[in-house]
């Protein structure tokens, strides 16, 4: 990992579905999951039109996210099976395929996945989001009772044994202990020690929620922040980059100086539905970090170092073999000198994975069910 350089990602999120079966109290994600009109799911090819957008604004990668397990209830397992697909997973697997058939890489960020369901995923996701969030009991306990801190764990083992890429972290602000802020950060160091797929860590401030189901007594100042990123550098191993999101922290570069070396993901919707400028905040950034003696480079959902040691599928191959080569020849890639030769290759694997045939059965399937939605 080089020291010198600090990385970011430009993505597009899109949400799956809001329905959740945690419901955690400090989280506003989800919606009502009494109200059976909020019991939708995206259609796939509803995300083509983002898609295009995104490639525009120069993003690689697409987050797909949704609540915990929603097919848990039957009104989103209906729709599924309505639509032709034999379970969520499926679906998921899906929408993943079209984006990367669009020229873009998805990563997914949707809560507990079993291992035989990390098989299938793996094939079409670059890299997995599954936040420790807190390893305070009395949190969890009171506010998160069924999203245990093991399914949590449980996840990253499990994409850990198959060779995925994990965005973990922490959740901080919550009214968590000092305690157990060093709990969650050594299981995360345990869990890499096991099998070496942690590529960052989070340490994302908590936003108050807006559902009245949780409060905290105080706001958590940037100095507190601070010194859990040195806990985190005390703890974590050398070759985990820790992320502080760029988009909460107006003053990034006390972070950074601070060692961290990553400053997430600046999303495309976000930023549009703020009515905010990420390029030129980015470039002023970049101007700063010059005075400093660093970089700012753009980077893919999943770590230069996972593409090196060929941490991804045979599909997403088609694209990242072509990187991992670059990658190879030189230690200093950045993404902005080699975009037309990247956007050549993912619209090539593209043509190969799209013949005109599934081309026009998957256009029959598309019409169908936007027909049956209206």
């Amino acid at each position: 990992m080089d020291k010198s350089i600090v990385t970011y990602s430009r993505s597009a999120t899109i949400d799956l579905s809001r329905i959740c079966s945690a419901l955690c109290a400090y989280c506003d994600y989800p919606v009502n999951n009494l109200d059976q009109n909020q019991f939708e799911l995206t259609i796939p090819y509803s995300t083509i039109k983002l898609c295009a957008q995104a490639k525009k604004a120069g993003v690689k990668e697409v987050i797909f996210q949704a609540g915990e397990r929603p097919d848990n209830f039957a009104a989103v397992r209906a729709r599924l099976d309505l639509w032709g697909f034999s379970s969520y997973i499926e679906y998921v697997y899906t929408v993943c395929e079209l984006v990367f058939l669009e020229g873009l890489l998805p990563s997914i960020n949707i809560g507990y996945i079993s291992k035989d369901e990390m098989q299938i995923i793996r094939r079409m996701s670059s890299a997995l989001y599954m936040m420790i969030d807190c390893a305070d009991e009395r949190i969890l306990q009171e506010y998160s009772p069924r999203k245990t801190l093991q399914s949590r764990v449980d996840t990253i083992a499990y994409a850990g044994a198959g060779k995925v890429p994990v965005t973990t972290g922490l959740l901080v602000g919550l009214g968590e202990s000092e305690r157990s802020r060093r709990e969650a950060l050594e299981i995360i160091k345990a869990l890499h020690a096991e099998y070496g797929n942690i590529q960052n860590v989070i340490l994302r401030p908590y936003e108050p929620s807006n559902n009245g189901r949780f409060t905290v007594k105080d706001k958590l100042k940037k100095t507190e922040l601070l010194r859990v990123v040195e806990l985190a550098r005390r703890i974590l191993p050398h070759d985990v980059p820790i992320t502080v999101p760029g988009v909460a922290e107006e003053n990034i570069l006390s972070f950074i100086n601070a060692g961290v070396r990553d400053i997430g993901a600046y999303d495309i919707v976000e930023e549009k539905r703020r009515g905010l400028d990420y390029s030129k905040d980015l470039k002023q950034l970049e101007k700063d970090l010059k005075k400093k003696g660093l970089g700012l480079q753009r980077r893919l959902p999943i770590f230069s170092k996972y593409i090196v040691e060929n941490w991804y599928s045979r599909k997403l191959a088609q694209v990242l073999d072509r990187y991992k080569a670059l990658l190879k020849n030189s230690a200093d890639v950045d993404l902005e000198d080699i975009d037309d030769s990247f956007a050549e290759e993912i619209a090539a694997a593209a043509a190969r994975r799209r013949p005109a045939a599934r081309r026009a059965r998957a256009k029959r399937s598309a019409a169908k069910i936007f027909k049956k939605k209206r």
